[in-house]
């Protein structure tokens, strides 16, 4: 056979490699032509329905409208129904979905939600007290893994407030949830800084939601006012709280906006609704800059807005000042 006629079938195999390839190429270019014109998908993912979530996804979808054009992004929600053993399978679930940005709301989801993520999806929380303690990043200025917004309450404000309004209390009861990462947390930033203003602080484990009353109780009897944490146990049991605190002529104090409405007399708050605003303009680096989530730092909120429930503070015998009621911005 001649060299030619051996030579033709190779340069007909060759050339038809050569059109594979490079309608191959063409068709990846496709898909990632695809992937870039397709609206980014952003999962919010969290345990259940709560005033204070709601508000940080009210104003992370509220922002996110201003922060990203309209069109290019999808916003969906997950959630476990208010079932802490349920989060796998909601974060699953928007994995499954397709998300690109999984943004889970509070310590545990995002735990979970760093597990399932990889260098395909990024993670951007929202409200995670101490993500350095909780292990969710490394640094707060180089997270590595993920980026967010820490809800940490401004407790030297809430222990000044205390001292200003009971100037004769000398020792604090606090009632925590021993397994949420932030009401321990909680419970150390308090004992730390309460030297300062010269509290003692007397702290017990509610192991339960049987043990609530009877702890709290306890509390009351033994201390001169009450003060719950970042803890979402105590946050969903405010009322009682209140209530038995009151019984006991005890004022109750918090930090958060549900606590007070639902009968502590006051503190300084974070603004849930600045908790999701500020996720969503991280999520617009990772979207429109195109960083990383993990070369992002992590946003710690400003100081503090005092809120009052004048009424709660009347029935353990507080009144406050004009002064007081005048730095105030919100009142139940």
């Amino acid at each position: 056979m001649s060299l030619r006629r051996r030579l033709k079938p190779i340069a007909i195999g060759l050339l038809l490699s050569g059109v594979l390839l490079f309608d191959d190429a063409c068709h990846k270019a496709d898909e990632t032509s695809e992937a870039a014109r397709r609206p980014v998908k952003i999962a919010v993912i969290y345990i259940g329905h709560h005033e204070l979530i709601d508000q940080i996804i009210d104003g992370f979808k509220e922002q996110l409208q201003r922060e990203l054009p309209q069109g290019t992004f999808e916003v969906f929600e997950k959630h476990a129904n208010g079932d802490k053993t349920q989060i796998g399978s909601a974060v699953a679930a928007a994995v499954q979905n397709g998300a690109d940005i999984l943004v889970p709301i509070s310590t545990p989801v995002t735990v979970l939600a760093l597990q399932y993520a990889n260098e395909h999806r990024q993670v951007c929380f929202l409200g995670v007290t101490d993500p350095k303690g909780a292990g969710v990043v490394k640094s707060l200025e180089r997270p590595e893994s993920a980026t967010g917004t820490s809800d940490l309450e401004p407790f030297e404000e809430i222990l000044e407030f205390i001292h200003e309004v009971q100037p004769t209390a000398r020792v604090i009861g606090f009632p925590y949830s021993p397994d949420e990462q932030p009401a321990v947390f909680s419970r150390d930033q308090v004992v730390k800084l309460s030297r300062k203003y010269g509290f003692t602080v007397r702290h017990r484990q509610v192991a339960s939601e049987d043990d609530l009353s009877i702890v709290v109780r306890e509390l009351a009897r033994q201390t001169d006012c009450l003060l719950t944490g970042a803890d979402n146990a105590m946050f969903a049991a405010a009322g009682r709280v209140a209530d038995i605190a009151a019984r006991n002529h005890r004022p109750y104090f918090a930090g958060d906006s549900t606590s007070i409405s639902a009968g502590a007399v006051g503190g300084y708050t974070i603004n849930y609704l600045d908790v999701g605003r500020e996720g969503a303009k991280l999520v617009r680096q990772i979207v429109i800059d195109k960083k990383k989530a993990g070369e992002i730092p992590v946003k710690l909120m400003a100081t503090g807005v005092l809120e009052l429930n004048p009424r709660a503070a009347a029935l353990v015998g507080i009144a406050f000042s004009q002064l007081i009621l005048d730095r105030a911005q919100k009142k139940y």
